[in-house]
């Protein structure tokens, strides 16, 4: 298993804008031959976590699972719709799991991803693609006061608020 405590062979940063990034971070918590990753802040890990459980704003976690000759990505998670007081999205085992009410789960042909889209306005406010056996987040993600917590660029997910984890015995970040 990677060692993923910070240290001069392993530091962890924020760069200008106050994102965090990562240099030479991986967690491989799975037997060779398990090729899953999700990208974030400019790393691969297989799992990750953005916010606090146990808070009442923004959380994301996401865990690549072994599921026989392919590896699955699942996330849970507690995201808000932006500019819509109080409207908070709950979902556990995201895609596997039940769509929340008011909303529904659309796989994506083209990359082997999945949205989760609002019955009432066609509006993604969580997604994800995979390439490669990398899982991309597409959506960007807000806290209960429509604060941005992360967003996508390039491929990428920057993490604008703490306290983020990245891998599972890893890096944390507050």
């Amino acid at each position: 298993m990677a060692d993923d405590s910070i240290s001069s062979a392993n530091p962890a940063i924020l760069n200008s804008a106050g994102n965090i990034m990562l240099i030479t971070v991986t967690d491989n918590v799975f037997p060779e031959g398990h090729r899953a990753w999700f990208r974030l802040a400019s790393n691969k890990m297989q799992y990750f976590e953005i916010g606090a459980r146990q808070s009442d704003t923004a959380w994301l976690e996401g865990i690549v699972t072994p599921a026989g000759r392919r590896d699955e990505f699942l996330f849970n998670g507690r995201i808000y719709v932006p500019g819509v007081e109080a409207r908070v999205v709950q979902f556990e085992s995201f895609p596997k799991g039940p769509a929340p009410a008011g909303w529904r789960i659309i796989q994506r042909a083209a990359d082997g991803g999945h949205d989760l889209v609002s019955i009432e306005t066609g509006d993604a406010i969580f997604g994800y693609k995979v390439e490669d056996g990398v899982c991309v987040i597409t959506t960007n993600i807000y806290g209960s006061s429509s604060e941005l917590w992360a967003e996508t660029a390039d491929d990428d997910l920057l993490i604008h608020r703490g306290p983020a984890r990245l891998g599972r015995h890893g890096l944390q970040v507050s």
